[in-house]
């Protein structure tokens, strides 16, 4: 090799291990930006009860110095330490989104809201939500102690029997503690928002257990064939669930359903009979179920989560509850709410339910009302 080609050589080497030394250097010593919190749409609730809103307000707020000046700039939420504007909605924030904060009372704790349907017409926007109540899964058993544990608000409390609260919405008790809550809707967008926003919560609903639907897998759901309207199973006693569990031929193989079944069967079964209701929905492992009576109709609704699912397709799900012993079922009606982004958005049917005479045990297959 010539002198002069070792020469090139060296100086190359030379120059490429500075040029990589001088990127790294640059690298390290710039500042990495600060990534952006997102905590997507949600309702929280407030640390501080607000008892000057009558209705509903609403912040809608493109810019942090906007934000910062408002009402909720210092409010903290689900107890968490900071204020808004310092942990969630910081001037980072606002370099990519915007926010419309929906501030609402309530009488009651932990209530569970959803977003039912988002009409936008013009320059106005009508947000329309459910209002989720929770009661009692099975009759309050005291412990080896002679007191009923209950958890609320966060916290475990003991009650001696005759001194557990009861709260009531109607003629529904209901497990969420009563005390006047303020809640936020937070509506976090990257799009421009509109000049007005509107705020109703259409309906309450109840629920004493989350349904579970019929699927092998995450991505392979289950659809009960011949069952395309709800059917209805009535247990009054230990024995016929035992023998619907052995008859049925799909039950069995869902463990969780069973173990949900039996929880409800072996508390208070001498006071209550056990509804098993089966019914078909879009899968989606994300949405939400309940039934409970409501005077001689069973009510069963459905509301889809907006959430992405891996399912697609129909699916069968089960949701099983209890109704007072003896309790008169004329009819049932459905009601589902398909989410914002999806037609027909709010649906509902009545159904009449028809005995079936071929099972050992009460069930009812039900036919849609003319």
């Amino acid at each position: 090799m010539k002198p002069i080609t070792k020469k090139i050589i060296t100086i190359g080497v030379f120059l490429a291990v500075v040029a990589a030394i001088t990127v790294t250097i640059i690298l390290l010593t710039q500042e990495t930006p600060e990534s952006l919190n997102s905590y997507g749409i949600r309702f929280v609730y407030a640390d501080e009860y607000d008892a000057s809103i009558e209705d509903y307000e609403v912040g809608a707020f493109e810019t942090y110095e906007e934000f910062s000046k408002s009402k909720w700039a210092n409010a903290k939420v689900d107890g968490f330490d900071e204020s808004l504007k310092d942990s969630y909605y910081t001037n980072r924030y606002f370099k990519e989104k915007n926010l419309v904060i929906i501030a609402f009372n309530q009488e009651y704790r932990d209530l569970h809201f959803e977003i039912v349907d988002e009409k936008t017409a013009g320059d106005r926007c009508d947000l329309s939500a459910v209002v989720l109540y929770d009661v009692p899964r099975s009759p309050f058993v005291p412990n080896e102690d002679g007191y009923v544990v209950r958890f609320e608000n966060g916290e475990m409390h003991s009650y001696l029997p005759e001194d557990v609260p009861k709260n009531y919405v109607g003629t529904h008790e209901v497990s969420n503690s009563k005390g006047n809550t303020t809640y936020y809707y937070l509506y976090e967008t990257e799009e421009s928002l509109a000049k007005e926003y509107t705020f109703t919560i259409v309906a309450e609903h109840f629920y004493g257990c989350k349904s579970q639907i019929y699927a092998r897998n995450s991505f392979e759901a289950v659809l009960m064939p011949d069952e395309e309207t709800p059917v209805t199973y009535r247990f009054g006693s230990k024995a016929e669930a035992d023998v619907f569990v052995a008859e049925d031929p799909y039950f069995e193989r869902f463990f969780a359903t069973i173990v949900t079944l039996k929880a409800n069967v072996q508390n208070g079964i001498d006071e209550h009979d056990v509804i098993l209701v089966r019914f078909p929905a879009p899968a989606n492992e994300f949405s939400q179920q309940g039934a409970y009576l409501e005077g001689t109709e069973l009510l069963l609704w459905n509301v889809e989560s907006n959430e992405k699912s891996l399912l697609k397709g129909e699916a069968s799900y089960v949701v099983i509850f209890t109704v007072p012993k003896g309790a008169t079922i004329e009819t049932l009606r459905w009601v589902s709410y398909r989410g914002e982004n999806s037609e027909p958005r709010i649906e509902e049917n009545v159904y009449n339910l028809v005995r079936d005479d071929n099972s050992t045990i009460e069930k009812h297959k039900t036919e849609i009302r003319a």
